[in-house]
């Protein structure tokens, strides 16, 4: 990633990030948890598509206009996952609370960081 690149939001996600998901497979794999990471792999795999089709140079360009929608699918697995997690303070339900609040918390710190990085991008 270039320099002039680097958020905070690219700081704080690559590096939370390792360190949540391994908490969350070595204390909740499974069940509930299972939620964050399928919602989260089926984004990444648009991620992916979008970045290799930009590393193709400037004449791949125009096939990857639609990087504000892929901007707009990742807030709303932020909500997905907020919804999903949070439900569980309605429910009876042995799942760990800390970890609903500690999923629910990163759905709602990266809902606003990737919020705020829509409006500066694309309005």
């Amino acid at each position: 990633k270039k320099n002039q690149h680097v958020s905070l939001l690219h700081v704080i996600h690559h590096g939370m990030m390792p360190f949540s998901t391994w908490i969350g497979v070595k204390f909740t794999p499974g069940g509930h948890s299972t939620f964050f990471g399928f919602i989260n792999t089926f984004v990444h795999i648009f991620m992916y598509l979008y970045y290799m089709v930009a590393a193709m140079g400037p004449q791949y360009q125009k096939y990857i206009w639609w990087k504000k929608y892929l901007t707009t699918m990742q807030i709303v697995q932020f909500v997905l996952i907020f919804v999903h997690a949070f439900q569980l303070c309605f429910r009876e339900c042995d799942y760990p609370r800390v970890f609903v609040w500690w999923i629910g918390g990163h759905a709602v710190m990266f809902f606003i960081l990737f919020s705020d990085f829509y409006v500066n991008a694309y309005r």
